[in-house]
């Protein structure tokens, strides 16, 4: 895909102000993760490199984070859409593309169980579907055995019935046979939803705020100039070919 190609692609995704579309944003904002040295949404540990079209190694292909915590490297995989709807429709292709991606990630040969994830990244989401599909996971992290999952989903038990109807739409999507191996999917899965980080959101003025302590000029407006400029790097690596990393370092600014 050529640069010229993605920017056609993309045209209908551009966010106010920057001119910037939002799986470009949520990258940017993994950039400054790296850069500081921190911590990003998804999972634990600092992050320490960002990788986008990653197909031929990882089903998640939008972006990889590798991140490093006391126990060493853990990978989560990401898909990026803007909008999105957590339905089993077939005509969801976006939602059933993640789900098919989420599934063989879990397989892969490298995939670290209880340390690696898969998901996705969202700006708009129904509330009362993401909030169901978080408790799914959240259960699944609580649980030790997949009966214990599974006997939430029973009469009496804590699910209700927005979580159960959920829980029977997605299962066949999730490519298990047992409870455990269910349980064990929604362990790893990630759903975050993130927005705000167009002009004038609450995520982005956050994340410029984190930038000012990288920059030795306290001139006013280098801070959100360093954010677009990620934005920019992430636009580029977007219209790359080949496949493409950072690893870690510290940019000049």
């Amino acid at each position: 895909m050529t640069a010229g190609s993605r920017s056609q692609s993309t045209s209908t995704e551009l966010t106010g102000g920057a001119g910037f579309n939002y799986e470009d944003q949520v990258v940017a904002y993994y950039l400054v993760a790296l850069l500081l040295e921190g911590h990003a949404a998804g999972c634990t540990g600092v992050v320490r490199s960002v990788a986008v079209q990653q197909a031929a190694d990882h089903p998640m292909d939008d972006l990889i984070v590798e991140m490093k915590d006391e126990a060493g490297k853990r990978v989560l995989g990401l898909q990026v859409k803007r909008s999105l709807r957590l339905t089993a429709a077939a005509s969801n292709s976006d939602f059933l593309s993640i789900m098919t991606a989420a599934a063989a990630t879990r397989r892969l040969p490298t995939f670290q169980v209880g340390r690696d994830a898969y998901g996705f990244v969202t700006e708009h989401v129904a509330v009362a579907s993401y909030r169901s599909i978080n408790r799914l996971i959240d259960w699944a992290r609580a649980d030790v055995f997949g009966k214990d999952f599974a006997r939430r989903f029973e009469v009496g038990g804590t699910a209700a019935a927005s979580e159960r109807s959920l829980r029977t739409e997605l299962q066949p999507l999730t490519e298990t046979q047992t409870k455990n191996e269910e349980k064990d999917f929604y362990q790893h899965l990630v759903a975050l939803r993130i927005d705000g980080l167009g002009e004038g959101g609450i995520y982005r003025g956050a994340v410029i705020t984190q930038l000012k302590g990288v920059i030795a000029s306290d001139q006013e407006g280098l801070p959100e100039l360093l954010f677009n400029r990620l934005t920019v790097v992430a636009l580029q690596l977007h219209g790359c070919c080949s496949p493409t990393c950072f690893c870690e370092c510290r940019k000049e600014h």
